[in-house]
């Protein structure tokens, strides 16, 4: 009976212990395992809230980098990174899902020749009527995907896309792009190529007109100017009206 005794206690500590093993196993993965992503993308220049560097993978994904290496701040680079998602983090941007970068290096792969900008969507009444991006530096596109929301004459907007320069098309226009996202559109900010931000493009879309102005430092401002000439500070008139 004794001995009976004796190996069941036994056999009670080797399961407990197992038992505590598990648990502790179980705790350390919870806090351990990271939920990280990894691939290729292009920083973009983002040009909304006074303006930050965004990367667009590859796959279309779209990440705010909190961390982002001052070396790497360069629109249009190409980059290979792997980064971890940053969960309960309010960001002002309002753009991508926040990431804290692991590892980013440069990258020419040559696989792929992405550009980024801003420029405004234009009619082009040729091969019976198609529409086009004129960049604000001087570029012509081809979106040969562009969707349905952003074919208005006059649109200004923020592009990134993919060249592909072996694309035959009738057109005859402009360089082919595949566009891959755009950050930001506005209907109604005609060629005011400073209207970027929220609080701009609200005042403009409302039928108000726009200004940027300096202060005696030189630091600029945005103003909402109404049709009886009364003005207001552009993030006041946002705050009021939201």
């Amino acid at each position: 009976m004794t001995g009976s005794s004796t190996g069941y206690l036994v056999v009670l500590v080797t399961l407990f212990g197992a038992i505590l093993a598990c648990g502790c196993m179980a705790a350390g993965g919870d806090d351990t395992v990271d939920v990280r992503l990894s691939g290729n993308g292009t920083v973009v220049f983002i040009d909304l809230e006074g303006g930050f560097y965004g990367i667009v993978a590859d796959d279309g994904g779209r990440y705010l980098p909190l961390d982002l290496p001052a070396d790497y701040e360069k629109d249009g680079l190409r980059v290979r990174f792997s980064a971890d998602f940053v969960n309960d983090t309010a960001t002002i941007q309002q753009w991508g899902t926040p990431v804290k970068i692991v590892e980013i290096e440069e990258t020419d792969d040559g696989s792929r020749q992405v550009v980024t900008g801003t420029g405004t969507v234009t009619y082009i009444d040729l091969e019976g009527g198609f529409y086009g991006i004129i960049a604000d530096k001087g570029g012509r596109y081809l979106p040969l995907n562009l969707n349905e929301t952003y074919r208005v004459d006059g649109m200004r907007l923020t592009f990134v896309g993919e060249v592909k320069r072996d694309t035959a098309t009738i057109q005859q226009w402009g360089t082919p792009l595949e566009i891959i996202d755009i950050p930001w559109a506005c209907a109604k900010c005609g060629g005011n190529a400073g209207v970027a931000n929220p609080a701009a493009v609200w005042c403009v879309e409302q039928g108000h007109r726009y200004e940027i102005r300096k202060n005696p430092d030189g630091s600029e401002y945005g103003v909402c100017i109404f049709e009886n000439g009364t003005e207001i500070d552009e993030w006041e008139y946002y705050r009021e009206t939201h």
